[in-house]
């Protein structure tokens, strides 16, 4: 039978993991000046491998906020911020006694059979209940991007320490809800950089186009929460001038929020 366990329960918060490679993204980053720059993958990985370390999760209960490097030296020098998913993480295992001093082949023999004993068991009656409540799918319009900063991102998907695993061991949290909150939550860093860019401009009609702005994503938010579709897709970049990690958030709404 297989074990449906999180990564909070199996292993928790600071403690030094190994996982395949491609859990992490291959696609090219770009930094602001739009320069092509190696992908996440290549960046925070060796031998098919990458270590990280689990710093803070969501309150979604469905997305974590890990460090991630090459090595496990890597890890405490040059490790990268990134987002994972609980599915994600499910291969991930303790850089202890059971891979330590093993071939990068072994240890990926091993993590892919951890893994599939983790895969959670399909339950017909769970897919009928993370049917989203509108089936019909709106015509989108592209709104652009918002660059966001990865604290700024970091604040808006819960606290430091707080375990949801207590959560959601009390109650059954489909894929569709934890969607809804990983939205909800990129949708309130749009808003809340939005808001701040507005706070800064003199110009009256920069001020009124912002505000605008700040309106309809306050719309498509309650839009969102109904029907469960997703809006934001988050693309990471790489700061050169700030030298960390920020995201741009790229926002599709329905065509009728134009008219």
């Amino acid at each position: 039978m297989a074990q449906q366990r999180t990564f909070l329960t199996r292993i928790g918060y600071h403690w030094m993991c190994v996982a395949p490679a491609t859990i992490l993204s291959d696609d090219l980053l770009k930094d602001e000046n739009n320069t092509p720059l190696p992908s996440l993958r290549t960046e925070a990985s060796s031998d098919g491998l990458c270590y990280l370390q689990l710093v803070r999760v969501a309150s979604s209960g469905d997305l974590y906020i890990a460090r991630v490097a090459a090595s496990p030296d890597d890890l405490c020098s040059h490790a990268l911020t990134v987002f994972f998913t609980e599915a994600q993480l499910r291969s991930a295992l303790p850089w202890d006694c059971r891979v330590q001093g093993k071939s990068s082949e072994r240890i990926l023999k091993l993590l892919h059979a951890h893994a599939a004993e983790m895969q959670p068991a399909l339950q017909t009656c769970e897919r009928a209940q993370e049917e989203p409540l509108f089936q019909e799918e709106e015509p989108f319009v592209p709104l652009g991007h918002v660059t966001v900063s990865q604290a700024c991102l970091s604040s808006h998907f819960g606290t430091p320490g707080h375990d949801v695993s207590q959560d959601t061991r009390k109650h059954s949290v489909s894929k569709d809800v934890r969607l809804v909150h990983v939205q909800q939550s990129l949708l309130l860093a749009v808003l809340h950089t939005l808001t701040s860019q507005m706070r800064c401009v003199t110009e009256k009609a920069q001020k009124d186009l912002l505000q605008a702005r700040c309106t309809l994503v306050a719309q498509v938010r309650q839009w969102q929460k109904q029907t469960r579709q997703r809006v934001v897709n988050p693309v990471p970049f790489f700061d050169t001038q700030a030298q960390h990690l920020s995201w741009h958030l790229s926002l599709v709404v329905p065509s009728r929020f134009l008219l």
